[in-house]
């Protein structure tokens, strides 16, 4: 896995929709059916370091570097999973935690787990956020989460790791962070539609978009991270789902 991973999971638009499947039959839906729905999702992501210290390479010389290096987005909402061994996409309402980290002294942790609600909030204003949380050493995701696009559009989603295992953690592993957002908030409006045969999907989506610091303690860090940058995202979608969906218009 790449040390600095991109902040994929937090973009405005990609988040998972509330589909059929999950309303009519209590949840795990694909492909969406034909109806009307409203769904919300709210995230923060940072990527953080700790203290600068001096490492040095055989034959390349010495360099400042970070001594710790996390990614962390922590998403609630409805989310899209693709289980191994090639099994239907799933789907698990939740908050969701994509998390890696690592050390220059060789530690390495990343996973993508489900943790409770209540270790995860967000001020209605996005003005700012918290996260505390214990997470063990193994991923509980149900697979490797997705992005779905407000018209059903599926795509790879960035983090520390799908289900089934996370990288090199131990033990349990706990985060307390906060984040707070610079003053002023961002609000995008747009309305998309998806066409595939007799498939159609309509819908519009308001976002909200606040760019924060973030900052706090994971286990195994030496000190208080500090972010190189962070973000906090809130999403209402409301869509209209037509017609009869080919597993070919999505893959």
């Amino acid at each position: 896995m790449n040390m600095r991973l991109l902040p994929i999971l937090g973009i405005t638009g990609l988040f998972s929709i509330a589909l059929a499947g999950s309303a009519v039959a209590g949840g795990g839906g694909w492909p969406p059916v034909p109806g009307t729905y409203k769904t919300t999702d709210t995230s923060a992501t940072a990527d953080l370091v700790g203290a600068t210290t001096i490492v040095c390479y055989p034959q390349k010389g010495c360099f400042p570097e970070p001594s710790e290096f996390a990614y962390v987005s922590v998403d609630r909402g409805l989310h899209t999973f693709k289980p191994r061994g090639g099994a239907p996409l799933v789907q698990q309402s939740g908050t969701m935690l994509n998390f890696y980290f690592s050390t220059v002294s060789g530690t390495n942790v990343s996973g993508c787990w489900m943790i409770a609600d209540g270790d995860f909030a967000v001020a209605k204003d996005l003005s700012g956020a918290s996260l505390s949380t214990t997470v063990q050493g193994e991923s509980n995701c149900p697979g490797t989460p997705l992005a779905v696009s407000s018209t059903n559009v599926v795509t790879g989603k960035g983090g520390g790791g799908g289900g089934g295992g996370g990288g090199g953690s131990t033990g349990p592993v706990t985060l307390n962070l906060s984040w707070t957002y610079k003053g002023v908030v961002s609000h995008a409006h747009d309305d998309g539609m998806l066409t595939c045969g007799t498939f159609k999907t309509s819908a519009g989506q308001d976002s909200d978009h606040a760019s924060a610091t973030s900052q706090g303690l994971i286990t195994g860090a030496s000190a208080t991270l500090t972010s190189q940058y962070a973000f906090i995202d809130s999403t209402v979608s409301n869509q209209v789902v037509k017609g009869t969906p080919v597993d070919a218009c999505f893959f």
